[in-house]
C-alpha cells in the first residue's frame, strides 16, 4: 500500500522512511488481530508462531540503549525540550527497541498516527534512534517484554566470525549489514545467504517439515545465557550507554 511520508527531511543519518512505520498503528490493519511487525534487516532462524498468543503491545528492551534518556541525544543544546522531556516522562524507565514488534490491533487508536507523528515532529532535534524514542514515548509504560532472544544485536555477543555459534531466534543487524561486508562479517554472511536460500526454497519445497519450535525452559534458558554474556561484553567495553543521561 502506497502511503504519505510523514515527515519530509532527515533526522540525522536517518531517512524520512523511517517514520512510516507509524503507519502500523492506523485503523487499516485492524484487519488483522495480530501484527508481527520485523525490521527489514532482521533474520528469523526458528519458528516465532507462538508470538500470536500475545497481547497488547510487545517489545524487545533495547540491551544497548535501556533506558529512555538513551533515546535522546544533543539535549544540552535543546534545554527546553529537554525540560519539557523529563517533565513528562520518567526517563529512566526501561525503552524498547522498535525492530521486533508484536501487538494486538485493538490496541490500535483511532487518532495514533497523529499522536506519534506530533511527537516525532515535536522532539525531531534530540530523536537518538529516529522513529524509535517516539514510539518509546507513545508506549511509554504501556508495553511488555520479550525475551531477549527474539532481538539480539549479534555484533555484541560474538566477534563477527563467530556470529554462528549465538544460539537464538532472531538476530539483527542494526547498524553495519554483513551482506554488504562479506569479507568482514562472512560468518553472518554465511547465515544470512543460508536463510535467503530458505526463502527461495519454500515455493518448490510447499511439504518441507518446519523447525521444531522453542520450548518456553529453551527460551528463557538461552535468553539467560545471551543477557550474561552481553553484559560481560559490554562492561568490558566501558560502553556509553551505561553512563549519564539526560
Amino acid at each position: 500500500k502506497k502511503v504519505k511520508p510523514l515527515i519530509n527531511f532527515r533526522q540525522g543519518n536517518l531517512p524520512p522512511t523511517v517514520f512510516a512505520k507509524f503507519y502500523l498503528f492506523t485503523p487499516f490493519f485492524k484487519k488483522w488481530n495480530k501484527i508481527i511487525y520485523l525490521d527489514a534487516d532482521i533474520m528469523v532462524l526458528a519458528p516465532i508462531t507462538q508470538l500470536t498468543k500475545l497481547s497488547g503491545f510487545n517489545a524487545v528492551k533495547d540491551y544497548l540503549s535501556p533506558k529512555l534518556y538513551h533515546q535522546f541525544e544533543n539535549t544540552k543544546q535543546n534545554p527546553i525540550l529537554s525540560a519539557k522531556l523529563k517533565k513528562d516522562f520518567l526517563l529512566n524507565t526501561e525503552a524498547f527497541n522498535s525492530g521486533v514488534m508484536i501487538f494486538s490491533t485493538d490496541i490500535i487508536e483511532k487518532n495514533a498516527i497523529k499522536k506519534l507523528s506530533n511527537l516525532a515532529k515535536n522532539y525531531l532535534s534530540i530523536l537518538r534512534f529516529g522513529e524509535q524514542s517516539p514510539l518509546n514515548l507513545y508506549f511509554y509504560k504501556k508495553w511488555k517484554t520479550l525475551p531477549i532472544v527474539y532481538n539480539i544485536i549479534p555484533f555484541y555477543i560474538e566477534k563477527s566470525s563467530n556470529i554462528e555459534k549465538i544460539k537464538t531466534i532472531i538476530l539483527h543487524f542494526a547498524g553495519e549489514k554483513p551482506w554488504k561486508e562479506t569479507k568482514k562479517y562472512h560468518s553472518a554472511y554465511k547465515i544470512w545467504e543460508r536463510s535467503l536460500k530458505n526463502a527461495e526454497s519454500i515455493k518448490k519445497l510447499p511439504s518441507a517439515k518446519p523447525k521444531k519450535s522453542w520450548t518456553e525452559e529453551e527460551i528463557r534458558k538461552e535468553s539467560n545465557k545471551l543477557e550474561r554474556k552481553l553484559y560481560s561484553n559490554l562492561l568490558k567495553k566501558d560502553y556509553e550507554h551505561f553512563k549519564g543521561g539526560v
